[in-house]
């Protein structure tokens, strides 16, 4: 795949100044969703990063829901909210992992993931299809993209996570 990159110059440099690569500022264009697909699993293929995020929530969980135990022991529903999701490769182990140290204090889990690549989001709904949990566990997948003001600004969550939106 070829890809452009374009130069925002200053329109009130000099000539010189203009062709000078180091006042010159280069932008990347934005990804569109099926590259950044493709380059989400040449990513997970050459990097042990899922396998170490999905093994660093287990290995801390229990501290995790302590701390939110504190901030909604009047609410028997434990919110989570999924800050691109992915393919939901992460998402349903921390679901997974979260699901058996529930009880007593929440009777519920509402997971609500977001994910704005329809790609990923459909791999996820597959997997999500796959899966098994109990009635009380509700998990929604959501065609959207986190904007701080925007989104469900009442709603309050005991754990936000950001899995997908730093690479």
């Amino acid at each position: 795949m070829k890809i452009q990159y374009k130069s925002l110059e200053n329109p009130k440099s000099s000539e010189s100044e203009r062709h000078s690569p180091h006042d010159q500022k280069f932008v990347a264009p934005p990804l569109d969703d099926e590259f950044y697909a493709e380059s989400y699993e040449l990513r997970k293929a050459a990097s042990t990063m899922t396998v170490a995020a999905i093994e660093w929530f287990r290995n801390h969980v229990t501290v995790l829901l302590e701390g939110s135990y504190s901030r909604s022991h009047q609410d028997d529903t434990f919110s989570v909210l999924s800050i691109g999701s992915g393919e939901g490769d992460i998402d349903l182990e921390i679901i997974q992992s979260l699901i058996p140290r529930l009880n007593p204090r929440w009777k519920q889990l509402n997971y609500v993931a977001l994910e704005p690549n329809p790609i990923h989001r459909g791999r996820f709904l597959e997997r999500l299809d796959q899966a098994s949990f109990s009635e009380n566990v509700e998990v929604s997948v959501r065609d959207d993209y986190f904007e701080p003001g925007k989104f469900e600004s009442q709603k309050k969550y005991d754990l936000v996570l950001l899995t997908h939106v730093l690479y």
